[in-house]
């Protein structure tokens, strides 16, 4: 063995494990999906606003929520992370591969953290959004894993996330349209979609790759 060959069979062992736990593509899926979602209840909203009249509306409430089902989105990086954290553990108990320490657990007790925390928090929420904590979560993430298919997305989930949420694509790119928002967010999930589809391709081909062929 030569020693110059170690490190790079260090890194493709540390690859492969990676890989095996499918640990960048499953929280790209279940982002892309998290943001389908977000997407999806605002085409609703805007369906069903052009088909009420003002005197259709009086809820209060529960009635509230069913009306503009976006008012659950702060609950979304939660959920995203404990699901996250229990797919780890599912497909450890499966496979017999570990879990890993990429942090979902951690990510979903902050996340929680800023639910409870009034009114900071919730001002947080309220006005940065769930795409902006969804792109967080990436973020801190990707970096302590040192993976850019993580931390790249989520710095533009970040900084799309309070435009998205305040209006702020309404007011300054009129060019996007008549819903510049939500085209704006279908954009971003194209992106995030080719990205997870590359990712799970690069994951498959590091595991058919041969452990220790870097080895002379």
């Amino acid at each position: 063995m030569e020693s110059e060959t170690l490190p790079a069979f260090l890194d493709s062992l540390a690859r492969r494990e990676r890989a095996a736990r499918r640990a960048v593509f499953i929280p790209l899926l279940i982002h892309t999906l998290a943001l389908a979602l977000v997407l999806a209840l605002d085409a609703l909203f805007l369906w069903r606003l052009a088909h009420m009249t003002e005197g259709e509306w009086s809820g209060v409430g529960w009635e509230v929520v069913a009306h503009d089902p976006r008012m659950l989105l702060p609950l979304l990086p939660l959920a995203v992370y404990l699901v996250l954290w229990a797919v780890a553990r599912v497909r450890a108990w499966r496979t017999g591969v570990g879990p890993g320490h990429d942090g979902w657990g951690i990510m979903a007790i902050i996340s929680l953290g800023f639910l409870v925390a009034f009114p900071w928090g919730s001002l947080a929420l309220s006005f940065l959004g769930a795409v902006f904590f969804l792109g967080l979560g990436l973020t801190v993430l990707g970096a302590r894993m040192r993976e850019a298919s993580l931390w790249m997305p989520g710095v533009v989930l970040m900084a799309v996330g309070p435009f998205a949420n305040l209006g702020t694509f309404e007011n300054h790119a009129q060019f996007l349209g008549r819903w510049p928002t939500q085209v704006a967010l279908s954009v971003v999930l194209l992106g995030l979609a080719a990205t997870t589809v590359m990712v799970w391709l690069r994951e498959r081909r590091t595991l058919a790759t041969v452990p220790g062929a870097a080895l002379s």
